[in-house]
């Protein structure tokens, strides 16, 4: 079952992965190096361009993610500001 808390887990493997290779990544390259399902990657990869996190960019036949450091934010920052993404909430009303 996808819940928000597993979409968050993985943006953040997708962030530090980015963070630390320190270049332009395939979302087939990112799939292939995460051992999540790859709908919960396609999840994760919209939220975080939808949050400004990461940018996608058509290159050839297929799209490269990016991290978009020119935001001036990072994981470490988000992660001790005790974000979280926005319109989740892991406890049901």
């Amino acid at each position: 079952m996808i819940t928000p808390t597993g979409i968050g887990i993985v943006a953040g493997k997708i962030l530090t992965l980015l963070e630390n290779r320190k270049t332009v990544l395939s979302v087939d390259g990112i799939k292939s190096r995460l051992d999540e399902p790859a709908e919960l990657v396609d999840m994760a990869l919209g939220w975080l361009v939808r949050e400004g996190l990461v940018m996608m960019v058509p290159r050839q036949n297929e799209e490269v993610v990016q991290d978009n450091s020119s935001s001036g934010l990072t994981l470490h920052g988000l992660m001790s500001d005790g974000f979280t993404p926005a319109g989740f909430r892991d406890d049901p009303d």
